[in-house]
């Protein structure tokens, strides 16, 4: 049997969620429209219509793209859509009512971890100067708040991709954990958890080509830059050459230049140092992070595809009547692996698989160091006392 290199593993998001979500560079969007007499319904390969009871207008309608389609259509569909919304013989909307605005989703799920949390930073960095593109009522706006207005996010935000995504990914794919009141930040990454996309919602409901496709471009851009391979390098990049040049190397469009003030590099500074503390609060590098995920990931990938190799196999005995109605024990890195080969790297016992996941986590290692912990997953109490005790000595 060829026997499955962890370095060989991938651990795009795609891998990780494990949902059958469109992959490739594509986009989502939504524009909400109101109208106090009439707007059109739109129903074509590209765009639908669906009536949206949350805007304040009988007519208030949201126009869908009926899938997610690549960058290089943006321009095309956007361009079609404000045509037929701005035809006055068939549509008569509010322009720039307070209530509408754009959400856009940018698929996420061909990226790695490290490649995600650059592009979040990197937004984040960037907020101050890209949302003044998106009118004076889309800032401190409750349905698209701004980092520094949301501050408590980052709680959950931490704990779900630093803690969690290592240990149970589910916690994050399956949006378990996440507060539904944080959809409505401006750059929403509980989306990933239903569509796998981090969904934009700062652009105010304008129906004007010269101001719609600058921000289609400016968030595209800023997620096929690859001049940082994680967010401790674009930091630094901040750090050492100011909030433009960031700008610069990330989007590239001057479009947004015009907005900038000295007050924009002070709160992209604010910015950057809760970002520093988020980095700094978890005690490894953002290589070691991914390495975690990648362990993980090994571990599922031979769990799940039966890649391993069973040291003193004995045939199943059927359980009596009473046994087939007892509980089973919930399956444990420990007590899955004590016993398994791993392709030619040799024995690894339930400890060190354990330690695959807990080195350099410390946050991690909180329960095992509870007997209740190891009763509750099926041990009996010696053995929970024995393991919890054992996880609790100082590591060198």
């Amino acid at each position: 049997m060829t026997a499955l290199s962890k370095d060989t593993v991938e651990i795009k998001l795609k891998n990780l969620f494990n949902k059958s979500f469109k992959t490739g560079r594509m986009v989502g969007a939504e524009l909400e429209v109101e109208s106090e007499t009439k707007l059109p319904t739109i129903d074509s390969g590209t765009w639908t219509t669906i009536q949206d009871q949350s805007l304040r207008t009988q007519m208030g309608r949201e126009y869908v793209l009926r899938a997610p389609i690549p960058y290089e259509g943006v321009e095309t569909a956007v361009s079609n859509l404000l045509k037929s919304l701005n035809d006055k013989e068939k549509s008569e909307p509010i322009r720039n009512a307070s209530t509408t605005s754009w959400h856009v989703h940018l698929n996420a799920l061909d990226l790695t971890p490290n490649e995600l949390m650059t592009r979040l930073f990197a937004y984040w960095l960037l907020e101050p100067l890209l949302i003044k593109h998106c009118g004076p009522e889309r800032e401190a706006n409750p349905f698209c708040l701004q980092l520094k207005d949301n501050l408590r996010n980052l709680g959950t935000f931490d704990t779900a991709f630093f803690n969690q995504f290592i240990s149970t990914p589910t916690y994050v794919t399956q949006g378990r954990g996440f507060n539904n009141n944080y959809r409505y930040c401006a750059q929403n990454y509980t989306a990933l958890a239903k569509f796998g996309s981090i969904e934009y919602r700062a652009m105010k409901g304008s129906l004007e080509y010269d101001e719609v496709m600058p921000w289609f471009n400016a968030l595209t851009s800023m997620w096929k830059c690859t001049a940082f391979k994680n967010p401790g390098e674009l930091l630094s990049y901040f750090y050492d050459h100011g909030l433009i040049k960031l700008y610069d190397t990330v989007i590239g469009e001057r479009t947004f230049h015009k907005y900038y003030t000295k007050a924009m590099e002070e709160q992209a500074e604010e910015v950057a140092l809760i970002l520093l503390n988020i980095e700094n609060n978890n005690l490894f590098t953002w290589e070691k992070w991914e390495e975690h995920i990648r362990d993980r990931q090994y571990i599922r990938i031979l769990e799940g595809q039966r890649l391993l190799e069973i040291d003193d196999y004995e045939p199943p005995r059927r359980p009596s009547l009473r046994e087939s109605r007892a509980p089973t024990p919930q399956r444990t890195t420990s007590n899955i692996l004590a016993s398994y080969t791993v392709g030619t790297t040799g024995a690894i016992s339930g400890r060190q698989a354990d330690m695959l996941i807990v080195d350099d986590v410390p946050s991690l290692r909180t329960d095992y160091t509870s007997s209740t912990y190891w009763q509750a997953i099926g041990y009996d109490a010696a053995t929970a006392e024995s393991l919890a005790r054992s996880y609790a000595q100082p590591r060198n």
